[in-house]
């Protein structure tokens, strides 16, 4: 009865529903099919896509590789002729400190010399200097003893006027006490 039952509804089902179930059924087969086609169109598009975009990269990177040859070949031919350079410039700035260190011998020399050209110089003038300061302090001297003499002999001038004064003072108190002693009463 069930299994009666079971059958009975689905004929009542499908009796309701079915037009709309096949109807329905449709639209979703025709959906899929539109999806399907539609995604293989899309595959295929992208397929040619990552084809050309493949063929492109292929292509940049043999230029790039080509490039990268030409490049390596150039540097190597510029690698000996930079080489040659450097090696000419080396032997160009070895004639260079060959030529400085011999206009630096030269200097030295001639540094030296001045030294002691000015060394001697000095000496010379020192010494120079020195029989100057002596003939100068014995004149100086000569000069001071003179001046000492004058003054011993002006100082002997002192002296005697001094003697003289003492005794004109002597004299003047001597009358004074005797014009004293006359004006006293006796």
């Amino acid at each position: 009865m069930d299994q009666n039952e079971g059958g009975n509804l689905e004929q009542i089902r499908d009796i309701l529903f079915g037009a709309q179930a096949r109807e329905l059924n449709q639209g979703l087969k025709r959906i899929e099919d539109r999806l399907a086609k539609d995604l293989s169109a899309l595959k295929n598009e992208n397929m040619s896509r990552v084809d050309s975009l493949e063929l492109f990269v292929k292509h940049e990177v043999q230029s790039l590789h080509d490039r990268l040859q030409v490049e390596q070949q150039e540097r190597k031919v510029g690698a000996g002729e930079d080489a040659k350079r450097l090696h000419e410039l080396g032997k160009e700035l070895r004639g260079l400190i060959g030529t400085l260190d011999k206009k630096l011998a030269k200097l030295d020399d001639k540094l030296a010399k001045s030294d002691r050209n000015l060394r001697q110089h000095i000496l010379d003038e020192a010494k120079n200097l020195r029989n100057d300061i002596e003939a100068r302090h014995e004149s100086q001297t000569e000069a001071l003893a003179h001046e000492a003499q004058v003054l011993r002999e002006s100082k002997t001038d002192r002296d005697a006027l001094a003697d003289l004064l003492k005794e004109m003072a002597l004299r003047l108190t001597g009358e004074s006490e005797l014009a004293s002693l006359e004006k006293r009463p006796k």
